[in-house]
């Protein structure tokens, strides 16, 4: 019983076990339930889930390779090669998220964010990356489908961007 309280653990300590799960066989990670959760009460883990078809906004954000056409990441020839990138909102600070599903190349594209959060001309600043030289860099809010920022990972990496 989690007593109401945080239960789970932290991006940091599941990087850190990256290599241990490789080894079990693992091949992916459910990190959180990406459907919408009902509004009006703390759920469970997540799994408070208000509509078995509505992605949470908070997850699967559009991608766009270009800065104008944006849309879902897509696999292409059965391999999905981009950055597949999702957010959290706590208190009204969105934190970004994303991975390079590429394991052979870096991954550059154009990510939206929570247009109410951010305007035009803020800044985000990586605050977690596989990719050490890319911690503390800032990119730059633009105006691109709502609010958009251009992310670059590493290959097969993964970086984490806040206010």
């Amino acid at each position: 019983d989690a007593g109401g309280g945080f239960v789970g653990g932290a991006l940091r300590g599941l990087h850190g076990k990256l290599g241990y799960l490789r080894r079990l066989g693992v091949t992916a990670i459910w990190i959180s339930p990406v459907l919408k959760q009902v509004a009006f009460r703390e759920p469970y883990h997540g799994y408070g889930i208000q509509d078995f078809l509505g992605v949470d906004p908070q997850f699967l954000r559009p991608v766009s390779g270009n800065g104008r056409d944006f849309g879902i990441p897509e696999s292409v020839g059965g391999r999905l090669r981009s950055i597949v990138p999702w957010s959290r909102i706590f208190d009204d600070r969105e934190v970004l998220l994303a991975i390079n599903t590429d394991p052979r190349e870096a991954r550059t594209a154009w990510v939206t964010v929570d247009d109410a959060g951010h305007r035009a001309g803020d800044r985000l600043r990586c605050l977690y990356s596989t990719d050490a030289a890319q911690l503390g860099k800032d990119v730059a809010v633009e105006p691109r489908n709502g609010k958009a920022v251009r992310l670059e990972v590493e290959p097969g990496g993964f970086v984490a961007y806040g206010r």
